[in-house]
């Protein structure tokens, strides 16, 4: 897979990942951190930012 595939692919699962999480109005997120590490092992936390979405919201709107 070359490198331009490669950031389509993450933004469309990324995307996914948060139709699937956000499902049915619960487990709101709008931004997200992902630790990994050399031994395979990973953690994700899911982050709800009101001034990033105020933000969004109103260049929306422009």
């Amino acid at each position: 897979m070359d490198v331009e595939e490669f950031d389509f692919q993450l933004t469309f699962d990324i995307l996914e990942l948060h139709r699937i999480t956000t499902e049915g109005d619960g487990n709101k997120w709008n931004g997200a951190v992902y630790e990994s590490s050399s031994d395979g092992k990973f953690n994700m936390e899911f982050i709800w930012d009101q001034d990033f979405q105020d933000e969004v919201e109103r260049l929306a709107k422009d």
